[in-house]
């Protein structure tokens, strides 16, 4: 028997006392309630649980002993076993603190939104964040200013080309499309009419994602 497998055993033995111990002794417990008369006195079950206890530790230094190993007492697997629960229970607490942090915001970079709240892929972003209670900052693409570097940067992190951004169904789009102009002029056209940039794009630290579907923003929490 291996050493985790001693200490998962005499967790389990633990556990067994304790759940016997208040079927057992609590004024309304089950046993009380189904008038179940135990075949062996509790006594005789806590002696039981602590003599297999016992003979694992014996099987547990014997293996040992034949390794050159030094013999452990029953407080020293105890004090194991305690130890083990601390970790997993510290192990649980951090992950779920970043969870927490990450579907929040917490101490990581903000997720923005680049939208228009009138465009149905951009209100069904908002209505996915929301469920998930992810807090964002909105930015209207409407009243904004954004410039040719900042937009570039943007599409960018989202390993998009500035032509592949453009809505197709949008006449000044088109135009820039069929005349095969280069980067520069679509960044700056975008930067002078944004109706121009496709949308919803979701943007965190140094990546972004043009959220089509909308579900392609929770990559980046």
């Amino acid at each position: 028997m291996d050493t985790f497998t001693l200490i998962v055993t005499v967790g389990m033995a633990l556990l067994v006392l304790w759940v016997v111990a208040l079927g057992l002794f609590h004024p309304r417990s089950g046993a009380d309630v189904l008038h179940f008369k135990p075949t062996r006195s509790p006594e005789l079950e806590v002696q039981n649980d602590l003599d297999d206890v016992e003979q694992m530790i014996a099987a547990q230094n014997a293996l040992r002993a034949r390794h050159g190993k030094a013999r452990r007492t029953q407080a020293e697997v105890e004090d194991q076993v305690r130890r083990h629960q601390r970790e997993l229970t510290d192990y649980a607490d951090a992950y779920w603190a970043d969870q927490r942090a990450m579907g929040s915001g917490g101490d990581a970079a903000p997720l923005v939104v680049y939208e228009v709240p009138t465009c149905s892929k951009c209100a069904r972003l908002e209505r996915l964040l929301a469920e998930r209670a992810v807090e964002h900052e909105r930015i209207d693409l409407r009243t904004a200013q954004l410039d040719a570097a900042r937009i570039g940067a943007l599409l960018a992190k989202a390993g998009v080309a500035p032509r592949d951004a453009l809505r197709p169904n949008e006449p000044g789009a088109v135009a820039l499309i069929e005349r095969d102009a280069s980067d520069e002029e679509v960044l700056a056209a975008i930067a002078a009419d944004l109706s121009l940039l496709m949308r919803p794009i979701a943007e965190r630290g140094d990546r972004a994602v043009v959220a089509r579907p909308a579900e392609r923003a929770l990559d980046l929490l």
